[in-house]
Order: C-alpha cells, then sequence, then structure tokens
C-alpha cells in the first residue's frame, strides 16, 4: 500500500530525517525518478540536487490518450511459468551487454515459488497502482521554477518521442543539465561508472 506520491514522499523525507539529518542529494530511476521530483517539490528543503536516471519526465497522459490504453500497452508481463535458471536465461538473451552482476540485480526482482518457478515481488496490482499514479503526475508543471539542481540523464532509443519530452521537460526546469547516454533503460545496471560519474559531478556541484 502507499504507492501514491505523497504517501512516498513522506516515506522518503522519513528516511532523510532518520538517517542523515540534512538534505540529499537524491536519485531516482523511471518511475522512481519522478519520486523524488515530487520529495523535491514537496519538502524542498530536504534536497539539495536531484539524479533523474530516464525517469522524472515521464508523463503517461501525454503519450497515451486514455488511461485504459496506458494500461493495456504497459501492463507487465507474466513470468510464473518460467523457472529461475529460464528466467535467468531470458534476460541474458534480451539485455546481452549486462553483466553478471545486473543480471543478478535483475534477478533480484523476483522470488521464488514453492514449486521452483518465478514470481515478481511487485505484486501486479500494485504495479498497476503505479502505473495510474504516473498517469495523474504532471512532471513539467511540478519542475517548473523549481531551483533545485538537477542532473537528468537520458537513454537514447526510448522511442521516437522520447527527445521531445525530454525537451518538454527540461524547458520547463530551472537548473537542469540533461545527460544523452547510449543503453538501456536500466542504464544504472548497464553502465554503472557513467551514472556515478554524473551524479559524483552533481555533489560537487552542490557541495555535499
Amino acid at each position: 500500500d502507499g504507492y501514491d506520491f505523497a504517501t512516498l514522499a513522506g516515506d522518503l523525507a522519513a528516511v532523510i530525517d532518520t538517517t542523515v539529518a540534512r538534505p540529499v542529494i537524491a536519485v531516482g530511476q523511471s518511475w522512481g525518478a519522478n519520486v523524488v521530483l515530487e520529495l523535491a517539490a514537496r519538502l524542498p528543503d530536504r534536497v539539495a540536487g536531484l539524479g533523474l536516471v530516464d525517469g522524472g519526465f515521464i508523463r503517461l497522459a501525454e503519450t497515451f490518450s486514455s488511461w485504459d490504453e496506458a494500461q493495456t500497452m504497459l501492463a507487465p508481463p507474466s513470468f510464473d511459468h518460467l523457472t529461475g535458471p529460464q528466467l535467468e536465461v531470458m534476460i541474458r538473451r534480451h539485455l546481452p551487454g549486462f553483466s553478471d552482476t545486473a543480471v543478478a540485480a535483475q534477478l533480484a526482482n523476483f522470488e521464488e515459488n514453492p514449486g521452483g518457478t518465478v514470481r515478481a515481488r511487485l505484486r501486479r496490482d500494485d504495479h498497476m497502482a503505479i502505473l495510474r499514479q504516473l498517469w495523474e503526475h504532471d512532471p513539467d508543471a511540478i519542475v517548473r521554477d523549481m531551483q533545485t539542481p538537477i542532473r537528468l540523464i537520458a537513454v537514447n532509443g526510448g522511442g521516437p518521442s522520447q527527445p521531445d519530452r525530454v525537451a518538454a521537460f527540461a524547458s520547463a526546469a530551472g537548473a537542469i543539465t540533461v545527460h544523452w547516454v547510449e543503453g538501456h533503460h536500466d542504464i544504472h545496471a548497464e553502465q554503472p561508472q557513467v551514472v556515478a560519474d554524473i551524479l559524483i559531478e552533481l555533489a560537487r556541484e552542490v557541495g555535499s
């Protein structure tokens, strides 16, 4: 429960307050980038900088004509018929650039059923609840006039509309730097050093 942006932002603020008790660089990937954007908008005193990894700019209502279309196109596939080894073979086939560590991270999104097949740790209903939140989210309006320093890592090949979507989001933001990189949507898993170097630059920029 609690996949709405208000609850998530409150959860993150609680983590910040009880661990470091000072403004942080908040980093998220995909939907998680929209989450940390929301955190910075709601609680700007908690965030010194934002790292948005191929997300934050996601605006499903601009991509799909209706919620019905969005949920039909984006509903997660079922992997319940696969065993762990079969899933690993499929991941390696579809993500040939991923290291063993990155493949292991992908596999960690699943747990094993008693019969040896796998199931996603994120329940399908919760996955759809997240998509519904993204459908209702307007990141352009949220980022407008935001002065928090932002580093946006955008992946080439994210679809024909991605450059326009990123450009619209970036034009609405205040202090933003966009880095275009080649790779997969999970670029943090595929090229962790590239992502780390960009985030280190952000840390130096904000003095954190």
